[in-house]
């Protein structure tokens, strides 16, 4: 009897509503899964009070995210399985996992795909979106062109370093 109680509370607590965005729903499972993913990608100490922390800015980029598919769908912008296969091959081979095992590969490090597969499919539709947006905007001319390849010519044979970085915000300094 008291396994049934647990096992109903937790399915409430699963169900329940972390926001709305227009008529889209995010329930506390898609913030629950979210986060699953972040601990284990940044590999932060899965404590309470690091899920505390990062939970509000979890549901922020929640937020963002159905924000930015609602406007790719307004603007007929779909995201096909061929773009979202070619994004897992990417993630696969950036991370050194062996091709098509990147479902094992989250199923054992305890993230679920739906979770992944979220943000693989918002961040296409808004690539897609910005794209179609900017792209007519964008004129390139051949002295540009030019000068681009002679920076390049000078430069080559000369070490250079790819530099990437990754800010999370944070409400306050602590």
């Amino acid at each position: 009897m008291l396994s049934a109680a647990i096992s109903g509370a937790y399915a409430q607590s699963v169900q329940r509503i972390a926001a709305i965005v227009n008529d889209d729903v995010i329930s506390a499972y898609d913030l629950q899964t979210r986060m699953e993913m972040v601990l284990f990608s940044t590999q932060l100490s899965d404590t309470v009070e690091v899920r505390q922390r990062i939970s509000p800015q979890i549901l922020r980029t929640l937020i963002d995210e159905r924000l930015q598919l609602q406007e790719s769908e307004k603007r007929n912008i779909s995201v096909s399985q061929g773009d979202i296969r070619n994004a897992t091959e990417m993630i696969e081979q950036q991370n050194n996992i062996p091709k098509g095992t990147l479902d094992e590969f989250l199923k054992k490090n305890g993230v679920q795909k739906e979770a992944v597969i979220s943000q693989i499919r918002a961040n296409i539709a808004w690539s897609k979106l910005m794209g179609r947006r900017l792209r007519p905007r964008i004129t390139i001319g051949e002295d540009e062109i030019d000068e681009a390849l002679d920076r390049l010519k000078s430069r080559q044979g000369q070490t250079e370093y790819r530099l990437g970085e990754i800010a999370l915000a944070g409400d306050s300094p602590d």
